[in-house]
């Protein structure tokens, strides 16, 4: 779906996001940029787009984003699992989804993220423990 980047998968993006990859990089990163997204070196580094009223799930494709430093999607509607790509991004720091409809279990990548800093994961219906 045109829209919000394809690892979220999300059934109301607004039309005037528009999200294609070339060689890697997102093309709104190396334009024009989109507000709640921070690029550098036309890599996306940080995701912060809380209280959008974002629906859908995060998808594995997030993995694809390997200079990830930090994902602030909290007080939305996202449903869904938390990928494990998540866990294996390597300058990944941050990750706030608090207060959304996350379910399932937290996937054991994420207990190995060398740079943790931050992990609020609080108000969703997640089971079992924390890795």
């Amino acid at each position: 779906m045109e829209g919000y980047p394809h690892f979220l998968a999300s059934s109301s993006a607004p039309p005037f996001l528009h999200f294609q990859v070339r060689h890697g990089t997102p093309l709104w990163c190396l334009f024009w940029g989109w507000v709640g997204i921070k690029c550098a070196q036309g890599q996306v580094i940080v995701i912060q787009l809380p209280w959008k009223g974002l629906g859908g799930k995060i998808t594995e494709k997030i993995g694809q984003l390997q200079a990830l430093r930090k994902l602030n999607l909290y007080d939305n509607f996202i449903g869904g699992s938390i990928p494990s790509a998540l866990g294996i991004l390597p300058d990944l720091r941050g990750v706030q989804l608090f207060n959304n409809r996350l379910s399932g279990s937290i996937p054991p990548s994420l207990g190995a993220c060398p740079l943790p800093q931050t992990l609020d994961l609080s108000n969703n219906s997640l089971t079992g423990t924390i890795p």
